[in-house]
């Protein structure tokens, strides 16, 4: 079969249809409204739960107790400790659920690792520096008399 001809007298080869390039716009738009809707209302959510986790840890991280006998300081830090990790655990949990449904990206389960990670290791640090110790229990610092008998 011959090619067309134009009307110049060349022969006209056919033009392949060029296909459109996904730009990040055309992606986001291929979603539905009710994804969108989850994805910011889940990225919200996580938003204001990181947020505290955060705080928790920063209190567990940034205070000092004054010595080893301060048990009020150290029970502080401890229980902050414990609630930064066990909240950035949950938070952790929360967000696979958006991330395995595709309406987050996986990014988002760093923040809450890396949130448990430093809660951990303060509520480490705490045990190795300041041991608990029978003589400085009653608030004295000195050893606890030796018993008569």
């Amino acid at each position: 079969m011959q090619p067309p001809i134009s009307p110049q007298g060349r022969s006209v080869r056919p033009v392949r249809p060029v296909r459109p390039v996904r730009s990040v716009r055309s992606t986001r738009a291929g979603r539905s409204r009710a994804a969108r809707i989850a994805s910011v209302a889940s990225g919200g959510f996580l938003v204001l739960a990181n947020l505290l986790t955060a705080f928790m840890a920063a209190l567990a991280v940034l205070t000092r107790p004054e010595g080893p006998w301060d048990h009020h300081g150290l029970q502080g830090i401890t229980t902050m400790g414990v609630l930064a990790a066990a909240m950035a655990l949950l938070v952790l949990l929360l967000t696979l659920v958006p991330v395995l449904l595709r309406w987050l990206h996986p990014f988002w389960l760093f923040v809450p690792a890396v949130l448990l990670v430093a809660a951990l290791a303060r509520l480490e640090y705490v045990d190795a520096t300041w041991p608990e110790d029978d003589a400085y229990q009653y608030g004295s610092a000195e050893p606890a008399p030796a018993p008569m008998g």
